[in-house]
Formats: structure tokens, C-alpha cells, sequence
């Protein structure tokens, strides 16, 4: 088989990707491997001066010299290694089309994935053994989307060939993630040429409801299939309230909880793009949204203010920390948001309220969500504690591939008084 190089030339800072399906070359690692852990440092990597300038899949061993199994390996990055397999294998169309058939037999036919939806996640990465790489099925489409270096060249046509076996008539994309590819110095132009989603448009069913994903302008891979269950029990609990959901994207749980028989729903989203395709999937289902291109703190700071409230409120702001830096913001963000969504809150009546940031960790989340409670004068009563959907797994061997969780609670006012207000008490007392 021969190599594929994914550059040609380039700017400086660049490095050639090429895919080395044979892994005729071995890395040393500095450590002994005891770990499981799918990743290794850069700092933790004897790398020779000759024939490790570039992207390539080569095998492992550690300081004592004991085979530690086959990954990529990339220069350009700080994480050198990110494993494929613990065994000594080749990285050949015969392993990713197994690997893939294992995934889609857990998928579809151990969880049930494809009962009453077209839709779900395929590959999630490190947890599901392919470090690096989303794969996301939309009813006809398969959008494959890498986050490093590594699967480019054959191996790519590898993947594809693969999926159009397990996925007869399918129309394979290849879109990937520009900030994580830029810093990882892999370029997928070709790939992109050569698996176009161009002005491609999917439309999907999820228990009964429709929606249209835009691969052009949308986010990520197009569709949020993480939140896929979180929507269903949402729409399982809204009937005849006033639904309010916050960073809506394309309407994903307003049109799911309007069809199943809210009252009333508003969506808010700052994104234009998403705003105009929530439109379009409200009037695929028939139904009458009220959707809003505008900040949601400014919404319901408006909201309160005028004594506007809610049944039933959603929240599910994007990603808000990338690394530990921002963490301090984003704790602070997530509190104000929680807060003001609460006082917006009908007595009695349920928030629904996730974090997608992978460095919140769950207790964080809901010791940060409580304080909010706290603040607006309320607490709450949770009915449940949630996570992704689970096609979006996350691994013993990478902890971190734990991100969304959510908090589904009933808010409950006027339960006790709070310093304040018995300072005013005692005022009034004098």
C-alpha cells in the first residue's frame, strides 16, 4: 500500500501528515507504561531525529521495552501519542471496518439507538476507541469529523469504504474541526474535496419529530444528538406549560415539548444561522414557536423586570470553558445564568439546566446551580441527575471524555428566609 500525504509543502510550523498503515516504525516511550490511558505527552516520548518529522501511525513500546500497543503519532502536538489499540496489529481497512461493525452492533442493537429515530453518534472518540474522531449518522448522511492528525490519506478512504459496507447508499462527509486540526498542524483539504458535504441538508426523525440539519452552517456536526434522551424526557413532562428554552440552537427541545403538547414555547439563541433553521423545523412539524435572535441574559432580565414567568425553562448554554484559565468565568457565568433563570421560574415549576463544559465537573455544576437557587430566593427539588445520551460514552481509560450533565429540578419558592430579608424584618421591627 502506498502513502498518502496529506501536504505537499507549506507554511512554516507545518508538518507532513502521512498515513503509515504498515507501522513499520517504533517510538520508545521515557515511562514505563502503567497506565491504560489513551494518551501520552509529548515530554514522555523519545523521538528520533530521523523518520518521526511527521503525522504517523507507528508502534508503542515503553522504557522497559515492553510492546505498548499502536497509535498515532504527531510532532506538531503536545499529546504525541494517541493510542488505537493495547495489541500489535495493522491499522488497516480490516481493523476499522471491525472496529466500526462492533460499534454499530453496540449502537443500533444493544442500545436500541435506532428505535424510533434515524439519528445517533456512531463514534465518540477516545471512548469509543478512536482517539481524535466523531462520526455522527443523520438518517442518509455519515458526517466524519476529526479533531487531529492521523486520519487522513488512506486511511481515511479506509473509514469511508467501511462505512459504505455497514451503511449501503449512504453519502459519506468529511468536515473537520479547524481550531483542534489548525493546532494540531493537519490539514484535510483533500479529504474534503474528495467527501464534500458542499450545501448538503439532512433531514432526521427523533421520536416522531423532524428536524434539519445544516452541515454547512451548523454547529459542530450539524445536531446535538447528545441531548437526544434529555429531549424526550423534557417533552414527556410539558404539557399545557409555558416553555421557555434558553440557547435553543435549531429548537431541538422547544419543537420536541411544543409537539407533545406545551402551551407555549419561546426559543432564544444569539446564532442567526440556527435561529432560521429552528424556523424551518418548527413549519416541518407544524408547529407555532415563538423564536427570538437575541442574548439571554438580556431576554430575561427583561423577563423579570416586567414579571413575565415560566413553567418550564430550559438551559443549555454552549461550551464555556476551553482550559483552566477560564474556569473562573465560566463559574461565574453559569451562576448568573442558573439565577436569573430560577427567578423566571413559576412556583413550582421545573428548570432543566446542562453544562457541556468537560472541566466543570458534575459536583461543581451542582454546588454552582444550588447557590444560584439560594441567591434567587428559591430552592429546588431534584427529580434527576442526567448525562448524555448513550451513544456519546465516555472510558475508564479516559475519564475525561465525561462532558455534559445536567440537573432536572422542580423549583420551589418563599421556603425560608434568607439573612436579607431578616435584616428588613428586623427594620420594620424599630
Amino acid at each position: 500500500m502506498g502513502y498518502h500525504s496529506l501536504l505537499t509543502g507549506g507554511r512554516a510550523g507545518k508538518v507532513n501528515i502521512v498515513e503509515n498503515t504498515m507501522q513499520q516504525n517504533v517510538l520508545e516511550l521515557k515511562i514505563y507504561r502503567n497506565s491504560c490511558h489513551q494518551w501520552v505527552y509529548k515530554k514522555m516520548v523519545n523521538i528520533p531525529r530521523k523518520g518521526f518529522n511527521r503525522a504517523m501511525i507507528t508502534k508503542v513500546k515503553d522504557k522497559a521495552g515492553v510492546f505498548a500497543g499502536v497509535g498515532i503519532f504527531n510532532p506538531n502536538s503536545t499529546v504525541a501519542i494517541r493510542f488505537l489499540t493495547a495489541n500489535d496489529e495493522n491499522i488497516d481497512r480490516g481493523f476499522f471496518l471491525k472496529r466500526l461493525a462492533s460499534l454499530k452492533n453496540l449502537k443500533e442493537n444493544i442500545l436500541g439507538l435506532a428505535a424510533g429515530s434515524d439519528c445517533y453518534r456512531l463514534v465518540h472518540s477516545e471512548s469509543d476507541g478512536l482517539p481524535g474522531l466523531i462520526i455522527d449518522k443523520f438518517n442518509d448522511y455519515i458526517m466524519i469529523k476529526p479533531y487531529c492528525a492521523g486520519y487522513g490519506g488512506e486511511t481515511m478512504d479506509f473509514i469511508a469504504s467501511s462505512l459504505e459496507e455497514l451503511y449501503p447508499g449512504v453519502k459519506i462527509m468529511v468536515s473537520p474541526d479547524e481550531k483542534s486540526c489548525a493546532k494540531d498542524g493537519a490539514d484535510y483539504r483533500p479529504e474534503i474535496k474528495k467527501y464534500p458535504s458542499g450545501r448538503a441538508r439532512a433531514e432526521i426523525s427523533e421520536f416522531g419529530v423532524k428536524f434539519a440539519v445544516d452541515f454547512e452552517f451548523g454547529q459542530k456536526t450539524g445536531f446535538f444528538l447528545d441531548q437526544k434522551l434529555n429531549r424526550r424526557l423534557a417533552a414527556s413532562m410539558c404539557r399545557g406549560m409555558d416553555v421557555l428554552d434558553l440557547c435553543c440552537y435549531t429548537g431541538g427541545f422547544g419543537i420536541s415539548m411544543k409537539k407533545a403538547g406545551a402551551k407555549s414555547v419561546t426559543c432564544i439563541d444569539t446564532d442567526p444561522d440556527a435561529i432560521t433553521t429552528a424556523r424551518k423545523n418548527a413549519k416541518i412539524n407544524g408547529c407555532e414557536v415563538e423564536f427570538l435572535n437575541i442574548n439571554v441574559f438580556e431576554y430575561l432580565r427583561d423577563a423579570l423586570a416586567k414579571g413575565k414567568n415560566y413553567d418550564f425553562i430550559i438551559c443549555d448554554p454552549a461550551k464555556l470553558a476551553a482550559n483552566k484559565l477560564e474556569l473562573p468565568r465560566a463559574y461565574r457565568t453559569y451562576g448568573d445564568l442558573n439565577k436569573l433563570a430560577i427567578q423566571c421560574v413559576k412556583g413550582d415549576g421545573l428548570l432543566f439546566t446542562f453544562s457541556c463544559t468537560g472541566l466543570v465537573s458534575d459536583k461543581i455544576f451542582q454546588s454552582i446551580v444550588f447557590n444560584s437557587a439560594r441567591e434567587a430566593g428559591a430552592s429546588l427539588k431534584v427529580l434527576a441527575g442526567v448525562g448524555p445520551s448513550p451513544d456519546h460514552p465516555y472510558s475508564s481509560t479516559f475519564p475525561e471524555g465525561k462532558y455534559l450533565k445536567g440537573l432536572l429540578a422542580q423549583v420551589e419558592k418563599n421556603n425560608y428566609i434568607f439573612p436579607k430579608r431578616l435584616e428588613e424584618i428586623d427594620k420594620t421591627k424599630t
